[in-house]
């Protein structure tokens, strides 16, 4: 399973560590209007909200420039994406687009467009609802077999995230998953990345765990103060992970969609390779809990959140 396919694997990560040394500073608004931090030229550095903090509004780079837009329709929804492609030392290329069709409340559609100067890439992909669960399927499979399975709880949470492949040998489909776990207050706190196969012939699943998992904590006294902004787009968000991967998301971003702000996430190979992906130093908290300032992943990289009353 390629790390970029799921949802919480990438390099850079919003989540903060813990220490004894947090301090709190008098009250600075509740509503939050912008996040900033400083990193590398080429991610986007300033976030920006709209709609008393409900809402993504823009993401800028370190020139000041537009890098990235969301869009909403006049029933809240969020439809497009528009997020530029750059190379590394920040250099735009192209535009990434990602569209979203709607049928009431539910996605049935999303479309991602890769803009480039000489030629447009794009992928569609349709979804089948069935209860809890969206489902995206294909001709090309046996009769019953979808190609992509994204299971929710009752809380609307996602549960397991299923991609199998396209080609079987013998009868059998390789398949990847991933399947999450949650705590008492229905936040995430644990992701493992399972492979198997499919028999076409006994209609069964089999499975081995690869080794692979995560681990999310957080800040039992200390609101998220991005969960107004993340509560109406967290199915945009697992269905297509990578149009959300500019600077605020990264590693773990699955921890800011909860009512908590997060402080340590863990993404482990195995037990000799374990990679932290939080600052363990202050933070500076409002007196009304939210976060206000610190330093986020290993590289200690600073950040501020601005509120208005």
């Amino acid at each position: 399973m390629k790390k970029t396919v799921f949802i919480l694997i990438g390099c850079a990560l919003l989540l903060f560590g813990c220490s004894s040394d947090d301090v709190y500073t008098p009250e600075g608004g509740d509503i939050l209007v912008e996040y900033t931090m400083a990193i590398d030229k080429s991610d986007g550095i300033r976030h920006t909200f709209k709609d008393n903090g409900t809402k993504f509004d823009k993401i800028f780079d370190a020139n000041g420039n537009v890098d990235t837009e969301y869009i909403y329709n006049a029933n809240d929804q969020l439809i497009t994406i528009n997020s530029d492609i750059r190379n590394p030392g920040g250099t735009v290329l192209g535009l990434e687009k990602t569209e979203y069709e709607y049928e009431g409340d539910a996605i049935i559609k999303l479309t991602v467009s890769r803009i480039m100067p000489n030629a447009t890439f794009t992928k569609v992909r349709e979804f089948e609802i069935e209860g809890n669960t969206m489902f995206v399927r294909t001709g090309d499979y046996p009769q019953g077999l979808y190609k992509e399975k994204y299971e929710f709880n009752d809380q609307g949470h996602i549960v397991e995230i299923v991609f199998i492949g396209s080609s079987a040998t013998q009868g059998f489909y390789n398949y990847d998953a991933q399947k999450f776990e949650y705590n008492q207050s229905n936040s995430v706190v644990r992701s493992e990345f399972v492979t198997g196969f499919y028999s076409e012939e006994t209609q069964t699943f089999g499975e081995s765990g690869t080794g692979i998992f995560e681990r999310f904590k957080y800040y039992e006294n200390n609101p998220n103060p991005f969960k107004e902004a993340t509560r109406e787009i967290y199915k945009n968000y697992i269905i297509a992970p990578n149009a959300f991967k500019k600077g605020l998301f990264g590693d773990g971003a699955h921890a800011i969609f909860f009512e908590k702000f997060p402080s340590d996430y863990i993404y482990a190979g195995d037990t000799s390779n374990t990679h932290y992906f939080f600052r363990d130093g202050n933070i500076i908290f409002q007196q009304n809990g939210l976060p206000k300032s610190g330093f986020r992943a290993v590289a200690g990289i600073p950040f501020e959140f601005t509120y208005a009353e």
